[in-house]
């Protein structure tokens, strides 16, 4: 009896251990498991954050693009009411060549390389260009001259 009661021991030891092993076992794939969730949760909740971020970065983008086109219309506008004032012609034309010398003159500080007009060393010649451009724009007709 003594030997059977042993021999049952050694099996419920054994087979303790067993178990153990196995449980064991569970806990490390079930952690792994869990771990691996984790990341992928992780890295779910990045992707989302960076999407966020990116769709502010692109509405703030597109409020800035229109905004510009707000100002630009009521400055087109705006140019045009003054054209349309006593003197707005000449005025128009005195910006305009006042524009295209200053942008002449940024293009000498650019490089050493400078491509200019044949007759652009006499400052007449340069505003008598910039008054020919203005002179090229076809003329609308002034809505109170048709009045």
């Amino acid at each position: 009896m003594i030997g059977a009661t042993l021999c049952s021991a050694f099996i419920l030891e054994s087979e303790g251990v067993r178990q153990a092993a196995i449980n064991r076992a569970q806990g490390d794939k079930e952690a792994a498991v869990l771990a691996s969730e984790a990341e992928a949760t992780s890295a779910v909740n990045v992707a989302q954050g960076a999407a966020g971020a990116l769709r502010e970065a692109t509405a703030a983008e597109a409020e800035r693009i229109n905004e510009l086109a707000r100002a630009k219309a009521i400055a087109t506008e705006a140019v045009a009411l003054a054209l349309n004032q006593p003197n707005g012609d000449s005025a128009a034309r005195f910006a305009l060549a006042s524009e295209y010398i200053a942008a002449f003159g940024k293009l000498g500080g650019r490089s050493s390389t400078l491509i200019v007009p044949q007759d652009a060393a006499s400052i007449s010649s340069v505003v008598g260009t910039a008054l020919a451009a203005v002179d090229a724009i076809p003329r609308l007709p002034n809505p109170k001259s048709s009045k």
